[in-house]
């Protein structure tokens, strides 16, 4: 292989392989880091959706615990109007009832005793127009709905025979039952509960709609279960939590749905009541059945995931969409986080885009880098070759015969030195040619010294001519002594040559490994800045939901505030009530006592009248007796006696009315004294109802104080993230500077090496004295 060739092939070797290198090194360092901002952008992404639905979690037991309250106090109010009015019983008679089932509205006749409360029936009442005892009660005591069932079968199926529940055509829901097995097979979580003896608190679907509720079985007197009682309120009525939900974003088109587990969207934009149970992606995944199964094995708090795919807009592949949710098990409630994969990793894309861009520059400078290579080798080889291809033909010549032949120099460098030495040398050689044989001699011992010397023309520098005592005795020793020198200077060369070489390497790499340190490390800080932006945006909105909690609990404890304020009101103004009802009671006994001396006084005109009756009578006797002279005296008695008769007559009226007052005056008086001990039962049940508000008011106070705190550190956290995001932007400028000027530096560092290669290459050519040893 001619040396022009050997030289070509190693610089493209050489110039090759430590770019293709760095191309694969940089590709393989790209895919690491778009791997790392992948999984780092998922794991703070999972780390946001755990604490969304913590925190929505968090709200609901919140909402739930200061229902539960409500609730137990309601039971309470139930309980003390049933037991002032009798208590609630079964009755003996029976009455029939059309009975119809609240889920399927199927209906079977039953014949069940009357439930009466003391000795009253409670009645069939379905106009909301008239009042119905105990259920009304508590409706405007409270202001919750109530009902009393009455338990149908021995299975457990409960009968509506008193409520406030209005159906849908606004009429009380008497005469609907719920039974004990649910549509689908399964026990009726009330029933089940209350034919057990425990109180049901949670969700329940009552007549149409849901509610949160609380049911308790109702004892006979051989604490046998004849019915239960009934509290709720519309699940509708937990307006600030539902508002709080819907308000929540996640990514940018995701947000928070509430589901149940029929699949029933509870909370939702737009869908409220659609049964969702059977809906597939496009793959045919019933995610909502997966969802739903997965929610009910999941524990107070824990979050589980679900992964959909649904077809892209137009041309766009697939999206991928994350399902995060946990299961508040009181309320059957799926809460459900969602939103696309491509929305999360949003930044990871945009540098998936841009390692790509700059591999595609970097694979065409790699490339252009290799082709002017591949130039500078081939000029450079073919400028080294030149010289010394122009003494082969120069030797060829003379080997020929044409002693006349000369070099021509195209090179200042020692190989054009020696072509001027050896033209030198052939003028003098052709002046000592005197005959033929000596041409021929002259030719033979030039001929052993081209042969000699040949190698040193290949770049063996250890070649050396026999010094003979011919003619060319004298050129072979000035080209042993010229090889001595140049193999000096070239091995002079090539050890700067590869001192520079290796030091440019070590600088170079410890340059690259500084720009590819400073670039991992731009990129960190890029990855690094779009998380905490992310961060400080979750922080953001945790603040604004911690504040919109903070409003809702700021208006329950105002609420707590007013109730305990109006109850305590209330309790003032039945306590006036109670003390004028003794007064008119006192004015009323007095007006007993005042019709009991008319009465008396009646019976002393009743005597006197009596009296002038007989003397009437006497007075006629005597006028008789009298004779003529007495008819005066007689008309006198008469008239003496009709009146007589007419005071008794009006004495009678008067003793009846009287009678009548005094009876009418005792049942007022035992009236006012019922209406007092009720007034007196209601007192305590305000004071009851008064301390219940305020441990509503005092938890109330304890979670306002707790969501300020919350949103008054969630405040501040953000402000900080949003500082160390402003500090983290400036490092990534001076990183990215940092990492410009190293791209500078390696970029000369190479042209150094470029330098020293080609150096190094051009001297590789020639054999020295220890190379030929190790040979």
């Amino acid at each position: 292989m001619r040396i022009r060739t050997r030289l070509l092939l190693f610089g493209i070797i050489l110039t090759a392989l430590p770019l293709l290198f760095a191309l694969g090194l940089v590709v393989v360092q790209n895919t690491q880091n778009t791997a790392t901002a992948r999984t780092e952008s998922m794991n703070l992404a999972d780390a946001d959706f755990t604490h969304l639905l913590q925190n929505v979690y968090t709200l609901a037991t919140t909402q739930q615990e200061l229902i539960e309250k409500n609730l137990a106090s309601s039971l309470n109010v139930v309980e003390d109007q049933a037991r002032k009015r009798g208590g609630l019983s079964l009755g003996e008679e029976p009455v029939n009832w059309i009975a119809t089932n609240q889920y399927s509205n199927e209906k079977m006749a039953v014949s069940l005793p009357m439930m009466q409360v003391g000795t009253d029936w409670l009645g069939k009442i379905n106009s909301k127009d008239l009042v119905v005892p105990v259920v009304d009660d508590v409706k405007n005591l409270v202001d919750t709905t109530c009902t009393i069932f009455q338990k149908m079968n021995d299975a457990g199926d409960m009968l509506r025979v008193a409520t406030n529940v209005m159906n849908l055509d606004g009429e009380r829901a008497i005469a609907t039952y719920i039974p004990s097995v649910n549509p689908d097979g399964s026990a009726n979580p009330v029933v089940k509960a209350v034919m057990k003896g425990e109180t049901f608190v949670g969700r329940a679907f009552v007549v149409n709609a849901w509610y949160i509720t609380a049911y308790k079985p109702i004892l006979d007197a051989a604490n046998q279960i004849i019915g239960m009682i009934y509290v709720g309120i519309p699940q509708e009525s937990t307006v600030y939590l539902r508002k709080a939900i819907l308000d929540l974003v996640v990514g940018k088109t995701g947000g928070v749905d509430v589901l149940d587990s029929k699949g029933t969207y509870v909370i939702s934009k737009g869908q409220d009541g659609k049964i969702v149970m059977d809906a597939k992606d496009s793959k045919g995944t019933a995610y909502v059945q997966n969802m739903i199964e997965k929610a009910k094995t999941l524990k107070d708090g824990e979050v589980a995931e679900v992964r959909t795919t649904w077809p892209g807009e137009g041309s766009d592949p697939a999206r991928t969409k994350i399902h995060k949710f946990t299961y508040f098990q009181k309320w059957d409630w799926i809460i459900v986080a969602s939103t696309f994969e491509d929305e999360i990793l949003g930044s990871v894309r945009l540098i998936e885009e841009k390692a790509k861009v700059s591999l595609i520059w970097l694979s065409g400078l790699i490339l252009l880098s290799i082709v002017i290579c591949v130039v500078a080798a081939f000029l450079f080889s073919s400028r080294l070759t030149l010289q010394i291809n122009k003494i082969m033909e120069m030797f060829s010549d003379i080997g020929i015969g044409d002693f006349s032949a000369r070099a021509e120099v195209v090179s200042q460098d020692e190989i054009g030195e020696m072509a001027e030495t050896m033209n030198a040398m052939l003028d003098n050689t052709l002046v000592l040619m005197q005959s033929r044989d000596e041409r021929d001699a002259i030719q033979a011992s030039i001929m052993r010294l081209l042969n000699e010397i040949s190698d040193l023309a290949d770049g063996d520098l250890t070649a050396r001519a026999e010094v003979t005592e011919e003619i060319t005795g004298a050129i072979a020793d000035s080209f042993n002594a010229m090889a001595i020198q140049l193999s000096e200077v070239v091995q002079g060369v090539k050890q700067s040559a590869l001192e520079v070489g290796q030091s440019s390497q070590e600088v170079e790499q410890s340059t690259k490994d500084l720009a590819a340190y400073s670039e991992k490390q731009a990129e960190k800080i890029k990855a690094a800045i779009v998380t905490i932006k992310d961060l400080a945006a979750a922080i953001r909105n945790i603040s604004h939901h911690a504040g919109v909690s903070a409003e809702v609990s700021n208006k329950a404890m105002i609420s707590a505030q007013e109730g305990s304020l109006a109850v305590k009101k209330t309790n003032e103004a039945m306590s006036a009530i109670k003390e004028n009802m003794r007064g008119t009671a006192r004015t009323i006994k007095r007006l007993g006592e005042s019709s009991q001396e008319i009465g008396n006084i009646t019976q002393i005109i009743n005597d006197i009248a009596d009296r002038t009756s007989v003397l009437a009578l006497n007075a006629s006797i005597q006028a008789a007796t009298a004779g003529d002279a007495g008819r005066g005296f007689a008309v006198v008695a008469e008239e003496i006696q009709r009146l007589a008769e007419r005071s008794a007559g009006s004495t009678k009226q008067i003793e009846s009315l009287v009678t009548g007052i005094q009876k009418e005056i005792v049942e007022a008086t035992a009236s006012m004294e019922k209406s007092i001990q009720y007034v007196v039962s209601g007192t305590e049940l305000s004071d009851q109802a008064y301390s219940k508000l305020e441990e509503i008011e005092a938890v109330s106070n304890q979670l306002a104080a707790n969501i300020n705190d919350i949103s008054s550190t969630a405040k501040k956290k953000s402000q900080d993230s949003e500082q160390i995001a402003d500090l983290m932007e400036e490092v990534g400028v001076l990183t990215e500077q940092t990492t410009g000027a190293t791209r500078d530096t390696v970029s000369s560092m190479e042209k150094i090496i470029s330098t020293s290669r080609r150096l190094e290459e051009s001297i590789s050519t020639f054999k020295l004295g220890e190379e030929a040893a190790a040979v």
